[in-house]
């Protein structure tokens, strides 16, 4: 019965509180990454994190996120930057952390499962982006 409660007195606030006081929340859209070869980027993400083209040479969109890479030529590591890492999503952490390897990707932590929640492992792309696959 309390719990029914509940859900009645969060379903009347929703529909009476002032839109004003509702808190809007925006999709992620884009994120732009440093490569000394946007092409090449473009190609690596294609074939080894699921991406598709974007809109232009430079882009790539995995789920609903555009990634625009910028030519430069001595980008530093993502590593313990400002922003450290990515993270994807895949179907088998160990075939995805294989393959990326075999194209240029750099290990850095190797697959391990955290006990009943998901498998977890880090590479870093050929260009210097740490990504984490779970």
């Amino acid at each position: 019965m309390k719990k029914r409660l509940f859900a009645a007195t969060m379903l009347l606030l929703t529909l009476v509180l002032p839109k004003a006081l509702r808190t809007e929340t925006f999709p992620y859209d884009h994120v732009h990454l440093a490569a000394p070869d946007p092409a090449k980027a473009v190609e690596w993400y294609i074939a080894n994190m699921g991406a598709k083209h974007g809109e232009g040479a430079d882009r790539v969109v995995i789920g609903r996120t555009i990634f625009a890479f910028i030519k430069a030529e001595s980008a530093p590591p993502s590593a313990g930057s400002s922003i450290d890492h990515i993270g994807f999503s895949v179907a088998d952490v160990d075939a995805t952390m294989k393959q990326a390897q075999a194209a240029g990707a750099k290990l850095v932590t190797p697959a391990r499962d955290i006990e009943g929640l998901f498998k977890v492992g880090f590479i870093e792309d050929p260009f210097g982006v740490k990504i984490e696959l779970v």
